[in-house]
């Protein structure tokens, strides 16, 4: 098996790497996400046998890349 990084968006901050909450009733405050660090995603780690099969469990994926290779023998 093939170990994969996998970035998806932040949910909490919906991938905009920052966050907002209404401070008065017509204005707002804006902050750096405390999930993503302002990133606006977040990494998992996952072992798959293909990148098609990680992609079919994170459709929503940023990005998807190879780590290390697990097992298997020569």
């Amino acid at each position: 098996m093939t170990v994969f990084q996998i970035d998806i968006p932040c949910p909490d901050c919906e991938g905009t790497g920052h966050r907002h909450r209404q401070v008065a009733p017509d204005a707002f405050q804006w902050r750096v996400c405390d999930v993503c660090h302002g990133d606006g995603f977040n990494t998992h780690e996952a072992a798959y046998d293909s990148l098609a099969d990680a992609s079919v469990d994170y459709p929503n994926a940023i990005e998807i890349r190879e780590t290390t290779q697990r097992g298997g023998g020569e």
